[in-house]
């Protein structure tokens, strides 16, 4: 075996004899509080420390109940401020939706007044082009004759049919 293997185990060695010979002093607490180990030695703040947890708690909930609690709580007074920013938010909306209406409303009158100038002053024809009266009153009795003229055939074919 050569000398740096030598050293090798002596450390080994001193350090599992530490560790072996470390817990060997410590007491440990028979019946352990909440949130103590087993092994974990006897402190004498312990007490105090529980102590002073237990009033913080009250404080605690004492403060928790003026927020949460009475009606001079800050609980009741977020609720009403809620209410009333939500109140105001809704009051915001209509109000926006009116100025929009109102400047559409004032743009589609703008749009609609417009006017008109004479330029030239209007002048009546000479003679009418519509309605062609005399067309008219021509081509309604040519049908006429037309259509007497079709009917009479057709009676007379029927006649000659059954008579």
């Amino acid at each position: 075996m050569g000398w740096a293997t030598g050293i090798m185990v002596y450390f080994v060695i001193w350090w599992i004899l530490l560790f072996a010979v470390l817990p060997l002093g410590v007491h440990r607490v028979e019946n352990p509080g909440q949130g103590q180990d087993r092994g974990a030695p006897e402190n004498p703040q312990i007490p105090i420390l529980e102590t002073r947890i237990a009033s913080l708690s009250r404080e605690i909930d004492e403060q928790l109940g003026l927020v949460a609690g009475n009606r001079r709580s800050l609980s009741a007074s977020a609720a009403q401020y809620q209410r009333l920013e939500l109140e105001r938010e809704f009051a915001d909306r209509r109000l926006a939706a009116a100025m929009n209406s109102l400047e559409e409303a004032r743009n589609e009158s703008r749009r609609k007044q417009a006017y008109v100038e004479r330029i030239v002053q209007p002048s009546l024809p000479d003679e009418a082009k519509e309605p062609r009266r005399l067309r008219g009153i021509f081509a309604t009795f040519v049908l006429g004759l037309v259509a007497w003229a079709i009917a009479s055939m057709l009676l007379a074919g029927i006649r000659e049919h059954h008579g």
